[in-house]
């Protein structure tokens, strides 16, 4: 004789469904973080918490359900700063601005720049 009837619930049921749902969310949430290129490649989780809190007669219990996920941080990204003061006030540039070009980069327009000089 079985202890119980519990395999008759469902999670697919379980409050109104939205169990399943946030559960479902939390993985896809997963599951992009670890196709996320710039995330690392440590192990993400799903957590599905159930909390069950019986009425003080013990004929009915109140079941919640809480979903939390934990993703991959990013991978850490790093450039260089200039540091000085000008004028007694501190002054910062970044090491490298994408738009300005480097030694041994080529424009495509050959167009020489006003004054002929480039």
């Amino acid at each position: 004789m079985p202890r119980s009837n519990i395999s008759d619930l469902s999670l697919d049921e379980l409050c109104n469904g939205q169990a399943r749902r946030q559960l479902l969310a939390a993985l896809e949430e997963v599951l992009f973080n670890c196709e996320d290129p710039t995330t690392n490649d440590k192990a993400r989780t799903v957590m599905l918490k159930l909390t069950v809190t019986p009425t003080p007669e013990r004929r009915s219990a109140q079941i919640k359900a809480e979903v939390n996920s934990k993703l991959a941080g990013s991978d850490p990204v790093a450039s260089m700063l200039y540091i000085g003061r000008k004028g007694g006030v501190l002054q910062v540039a970044e090491a490298h601005d994408p738009n300005q070009m480097t030694i041994g980069e080529r424009l495509d327009d050959p167009t020489p720049f006003p004054g002929g000089k480039r």
